[in-house]
């Protein structure tokens, strides 16, 4: 059973709670009035998105494409407004859009999961409910590049950031400056942002179990989808990225998300098979000395040694020197004479 406010309780005692069945739409042809096999899939998690929520569906309710689109949403029992608005949506624009509501909260990991198995078209585009396209051609251009390059199984474009910030500026991002990229650049750092991302749908299979406890998404799905094509990216700007106070990453402090980009690497690492080691033991390095240097700013020297043995350990192992960070650190605090014991 569905809960049509925003106290969302499980009212099912048979203990088989159906977390994914869609709201059927109020019009004689119900589900039936979606095509039933649109081109793209416009996945959308959100919870307590109630600021940012319209804005988000209305860009993609205002894609003009030559092929059929869904947008499926998963929302997942928030405290705010957030459902409200979807339902309004949803009620609104049967053929467009599918609605699933959680009885629960489910977390991210699996609200995602969940949706993105919802998803029928042949590719699938990512848009969080606090972010919004700005292109009403975004859905057409990447549906195009990935019909005209069958051995891409991604592309991406740049996007805009902003922040609630009022010291800190908008700005254009399109990460690393070449059009073409494989899964060694994508392992390295996750240069691709949500909103702007496109990928063939069913490349994976079968979500790995640790996928569901990682604190980021966007970049294991990334590396995930890189294993069956080429990355490429589009030189315009498509999205905007919303940095604020209750955006899940921007809430976290640094000293809880670095730590969590080292354990998705290692994870990364072994769904690899280990065949990428040195490069991702090279971004380890990286990661590990960027940790060193937040914390000897903080004057907490005797975490930052300990982090930077551990930089140093995965450089011997990868024997790559990955940035300006890490030479700055070993000059600064000594670690060049630990290295030498160790060549």
């Amino acid at each position: 059973m569905f809960c049509l406010d925003s106290q969302c309780h499980d009212k099912r005692t048979d203990g088989q709670a159906d977390l994914i069945t869609p709201l059927l739409a109020k019009t004689p042809g119900g589900m039936n009035a979606i095509p039933s096999a649109p081109k793209v899939s416009v996945l959308m998690i959100t919870y307590n998105h109630e600021r940012f929520i319209k804005q988000a569906i209305e860009s993609v309710l205002m894609q003009k494409a030559d092929f059929e689109y869904e947008l499926v949403i998963g929302e997942d029992c928030s405290t705010d407004g957030t459902r409200e608005i979807v339902l309004w949506f949803q009620r609104r624009y049967p053929d467009r859009i599918r609605l699933f509501l959680r009885e629960r909260n489910l977390g991210p990991n699996e609200n995602f999961i969940l949706t993105l198995q919802a998803c029928r078209g042949q590719y699938v585009a990512s848009l969080e409910g606090d972010d919004y396209w700005t292109s009403p051609h975004k859905l057409q251009k990447q549906a195009d590049f990935l019909d005209a390059h069958p051995d891409f199984s991604t592309c991406f474009h740049a996007i805009r950031r902003t922040s609630d910030e009022p010291n800190i500026q908008s700005r254009v991002y399109r990460g690393p400056r070449k059009n073409v990229f494989t899964l060694e650049d994508i392992v390295v750092h996750n240069f691709i942002s949500t909103p702007s991302v496109m990928f063939r749908n069913g490349l994976i299979g079968e979500i790995p179990d640790w996928f569901r406890s990682v604190g980021a998404l966007d970049w294991p799905m990334n590396i995930l989808n890189a294993r069956h094509g080429k990355i490429g990216f589009i030189n315009e700007t498509m999205s905007v990225y919303r940095e604020h106070g209750a955006g899940l990453w921007h809430s976290m402090k640094y000293m809880v998300w670095v730590p969590e980009f080292i354990r998705i690497l290692e994870l990364i690492n072994a769904e690899l098979d280990f065949r990428y080691d040195k490069t991702i033991r090279s971004a380890l390095c990286a990661w590990h000395f960027r940790l060193a240097l937040h914390l000897a700013l903080r004057r907490n020297l005797a975490e930052a040694m300990k982090s930077a043995r551990m930089g140093a350990i995965e450089y011997c192992r990868s024997r790559k020197f990955p940035t300006e960070a890490v030479r700055y650190f070993i000059t600064e605090y000594g670690m060049g004479e630990w290295l030498k014991q160790r060549d």
